[in-house]
């Protein structure tokens, strides 16, 4: 999707937006991709009902996987465009499969271990960005960072039968003097959002 004025032909100024669904599948299937944290994840529920995020060890190319690849096709293939943006939607409603749901709730793990969110951040304001998402309240989180790929921003969405879950993390590079695209609609509303 394209966002803002497009000057088309693969031009680095036009913003592209794409978004993908971690299933959560290799939480729950070995042959998924993930035996280690499918197996933890059985055997604990199996056994005790319950588990610990930290039982599914740190595989998370699930998640990488693509968002490396949506980095490759729409900045790279552009000369390393920063006018990207990414979202991982995750639908969690009542009585469903279970591997987006845990699929939510590790992707915050993920994306930490990616950009050191909490290094970042400071670890009271990641408990609070996992509280929220967790919570039955519809919630919205705006936090900047720094990426060190190009991604103007990255968007956590999770569609609960509470209400939505939102975590935007924008790229400091947005509020950069000497980002590329200044004026351009994306940007100018990012570094809105950014300075709150």
């Amino acid at each position: 999707m394209v966002a803002g004025p497009i000057v088309g032909n693969g031009a680095p100024a036009d913003f592209l937006v794409d978004v993908f669904e971690p299933s959560g599948d290799s939480y729950v299937q070995p042959r998924a991709g993930n035996p280690g944290a499918a197996d933890a994840f059985r055997g604990a529920v199996d056994k005790l009902g319950s588990f610990k995020l930290g039982d599914l060890g740190e595989n998370y190319e699930h998640f990488y996987g693509p968002i490396n690849k949506k980095i490759q096709r729409y900045s790279v293939s552009r000369g390393g465009s920063p006018m990207l943006g990414v979202a991982m939607y995750f639908a969690c409603f009542d009585n469903q499969y279970v591997g987006p749901i845990v699929a939510h709730l590790d992707a915050l793990r993920a994306l930490d271990r990616a950009f050191g969110l909490e290094k970042q951040l400071g670890t009271p304001q990641m408990d609070n960005v996992l509280r929220l998402v967790c919570s039955e309240d519809d919630t919205v989180q705006i936090l900047v960072v720094t990426f060190p790929q190009p991604l103007a921003f990255l968007l956590y969405l999770t569609d609960k039968t509470s209400g939505p879950k939102i975590v935007l993390l924008l790229n400091a590079s947005v509020t950069s003097p000497l980002h590329p695209f200044p004026n351009h609609d994306v940007i100018q509303w990012a570094r809105l959002v950014a300075t709150g």
